[in-house]
């Protein structure tokens, strides 16, 4: 299974390329937070700099664990299916759609706090150049904070969760639907079979 995050324009400029013939079934579940275009159009225009950048990213994060909880829990529901496994989720750049993703499934997994921003910090090391899109130089300062994972933005999406439903644990459980038996079940497909 390939879960893509990215909306029906961003597949149409870059589909996925997958061996053929094949059996992976596609799922789409796309979305990007609210105000993302309107960013991504100031970053092309040369608009914004680093800084503005940084405001408007954490803005972004603090928002996506309540602004799309319907996309985050139908990613669980896939999740749940043994015929879905393995499952591929990526967006564009893989870090804000997919690196909430990944960081919500190692916090569900049981994962603590320190080791999952660990893993979201790794989008540093393996970024994937997406300057064409934004037709700026590689090298541009604005192009690479956009790119970059930052312990603020993670953090962002913590405090969020914690705020609205009290612990990381009650966004699992009200709002992700996660309930006990599907957090040990989701442990134990995971991590004991590996």
């Amino acid at each position: 299974m390939v879960c893509d995050l990215r909306l029906p324009s961003e597949r149409r400029n870059a589909p996925d390329r997958l061996p053929q013939p094949s059996d992976v079934v596609e799922h789409h579940i796309g979305f990007l937070p609210e105000g993302a275009n309107e960013m991504l159009r100031a970053v092309r225009a040369g608009e914004v700099n680093s800084a503005e950048i940084v405001a408007e990213v954490i803005r972004h994060y603090y928002r996506i664990p309540l602004d799309h909880l319907a996309e985050y829990r139908e990613i669980f529901a896939l999740l749940d299916a043994p015929q879905n496994h393995p499952l591929v989720i990526h967006c564009t750049s893989g870090k804000d759609r997919t690196g909430f993703a990944a960081m919500l499934i190692l916090l569900a997994l049981g994962v603590s706090e320190e080791l999952a921003l660990e893993d979201y910090l790794l989008t540093n090391s393996y970024r994937r150049d997406v300057s064409h899109i934004f037709k700026l130089p590689a090298g541009t300062d604005e192009l690479h904070t956009l790119t970059s994972a930052r312990p603020e933005y993670f953090h962002a999406a913590l405090d969020a969760m914690q705020r609205e439903y009290g612990s990381i644990l009650g966004y699992l459980h009200n709002g992700l639907g996660l309930d006990d038996d599907r957090l040990r079940n989701l442990r134990s497909v995971f991590l004991e079979s590996a």
